[in-house]
């Protein structure tokens, strides 16, 4: 996904809201960055996919809510097997964006990319004192993995 790509499919999930810079809780702000890697398609051609996430680092956190589960590999193997014995159905499934699902319970901001400034500024908005306000779990936020394993918990339910 390029950085256009990504700012529509941003747009598309609806994961931010924009509000005034000199407004908002300044020890609510997360860094971030893009991040790029280069893949190839199912053809061999080479294609950039880039997402832009957030760099959420702290140390000496007292908080313990951040983990998501995950089996591991013998314990996989042991409910494949329960379950084939017993004639469960079985499924793989592939979230594209998966973590912009789930509605953020936590107050955070960011700046938005220079690259939306640069976009909005050329169609004549004005940036200068804006900040990103997360509405759902981003890339890289320590609790996005836990708070996507609930989500969809509860989701399957």
């Amino acid at each position: 996904m390029s950085e256009e790509k990504g700012f529509a499919a941003m747009d598309n999930f609806k994961i931010y809201s924009i509000v005034k810079k000199s407004e908002v809780n300044k020890s609510k702000f997360i860094d971030g960055r893009w991040e790029s890697q280069s893949r190839k398609d199912a053809n061999g051609d080479e294609f950039i996919r880039a997402r832009y996430a957030l760099r959420q680092y702290e140390t000496g956190d007292p908080r313990d809510d951040f983990f998501a589960t995950a089996p591991s590999g013998n314990t996989s193997q042991m409910i494949d097997t329960i379950g084939v014995k017993s004639g469960y159905v079985f499924f793989t499934a592939d979230a594209i964006c998966a973590f912009w699902h789930v509605p953020s319970m936590e107050e955070f901001y960011t700046d938005p990319p220079k690259e939306w400034i640069a976009q909005q500024k050329a169609l004549g908005v004005d940036v200068t004192d804006v900040a990103w306000r997360g509405e759902r779990e981003w890339y890289d936020r320590r609790i996005a993995a836990a708070a996507w394993v609930e989500w969809l918990a509860g989701w399957l339910k």
